[in-house]
Formats: C-alpha cells, sequence, structure tokens
C-alpha cells in the first residue's frame, strides 16, 4: 500500500512539473513568451514553445530579448533599456500607461500568489477566487524607477498588468491545490477499499 501511495503522489508532481517549469522569455517590446529556453550565444536566443505541440526549435535576435525568467525563479537580463533619457515630465499619458505595463511583466513577481491559492484550495474554494479579485501592490523594488510611483497614468497601466498576472497565478495555484486534494482524496478512498 505504501508503493502505491508514494506512486501516486510521484506520479501527481510528474504530471504538474510541466504546469509550472517553464521559462519566460521578455521581449524588448513587452511581449513575453513562454518557452523552454535551449541555447543563449552571442547572436541569439534558442528555445523551444511549451505550448507547441511540435518540438522545433526556434529562435530570436539577442538584441530582441530584454530578459529570461528561467524556470527556477532565476533571471538574466540580455539588454538593459537605455538610461533613462526620458523624465516622466515629458512622457504622455499614454507613454507612461505603456511603460507601467511593460515594468509590471518585468519586474512583478507574486510568487506567493500560486501557493497561497494552492493552499486555500484545499480547504476553502472560493478563497482563490477573492485572492485573484484583490489587485496586487505595487513594491517599490518591483519598479524600473521608482520616481515613476508618482505618475497616475503609470501606476494604472502597472496595477493592469500585474493585476493579469496575479490572476494567472491564482489560476495556477488553483489547479495545483485542486490536482492535489483530487490526489488525496483518491489515495484516502483506496486506503479505506483496501482495509475493508
Amino acid at each position: 500500500m505504501k508503493k502505491r501511495l508514494l506512486f501516486m503522489v510521484l506520479f501527481a508532481l510528474v504530471c504538474l512539473q510541466p504546469l509550472m517549469a517553464q521559462d519566460i522569455i521578455l521581449k524588448m517590446t513587452g511581449e513575453e513568451i513562454k518557452a523552454k529556453v535551449m541555447e543563449i550565444s552571442l547572436s541569439q536566443v534558442r528555445f523551444k514553445l511549451t505550448d507547441s505541440p511540435t518540438d522545433s526549435v526556434h529562435a530570436l535576435p539577442r538584441s530582441e530579448v530584454f530578459m529570461i525568467t528561467f524556470a527556477n525563479g532565476a533571471k538574466e537580463v540580455l539588454n538593459q533599456e537605455p538610461a533613462d533619457t526620458t523624465s516622466a515630465e515629458v512622457m504622455t499619458p499614454q507613454q507612461m500607461y505603456q511603460l507601467g505595463t511593460k515594468d509590471a511583466k518585468a519586474y512583478y513577481k507574486g510568487r506567493d500568489v500560486i501557493w497561497a491559492s494552492a493552499a486555500t484550495t484545499m480547504l476553502f474554494l472560493p478563497a482563490p477566487i477573492i485572492m485573484g479579485a484583490i489587485p496586487p501592490k505595487i513594491k517599490p523594488t518591483e519598479v524600473s524607477n521608482i520616481d515613476y510611483l508618482k505618475n497616475n497614468y503609470y501606476v494604472k497601466g502597472y496595477k493592469k498588468q500585474a493585476h493579469k498576472k496575479k490572476i494567472g497565478k491564482v489560476a495556477i495555484g488553483t489547479g495545483v491545490g485542486l490536482l492535489t486534494t483530487a490526489a488525496i482524496s483518491v489515495i484516502v478512498f483506496m486506503t479505506a477499499m483496501n482495509s475493508m
């Protein structure tokens, strides 16, 4: 029985690994690509798409990639943005909004939301919905320039994009919680059936 229990737990972990183990390539345009990075050379970044059924390798010029966030949480910045040549005062409201969106993609982490929603799903299913509905707070360590927080358009763009990321992380955590609850339920049911 213990072998079966161990097998089921390991099977659940193996099934969850592809959902969580992926790298994120952030392009200079702010676009994110979920992939498995294969190689970073002096001229290009080679990767495989995680949501693609084919196993083909794609490449991007290194100059188009701002940063790569690896599955283990490590980050590698490939291209620094030019030093702050434009101040917030000369940017239009739309540019500040877009900058806030871009910074949220690059800097907002929200890692704790995944595990909190996974844990609360097992205890009280509506809790992740409540967690997802609450917009995240902006931390000064998660922006490119702390002075931008004085601009309402920047803050609005940042909060909107960070909230989207938070909802995605809550969804992943809820899935983990539901799968874990289902696995535990099956194990308890099988144990009860075997003891009869």
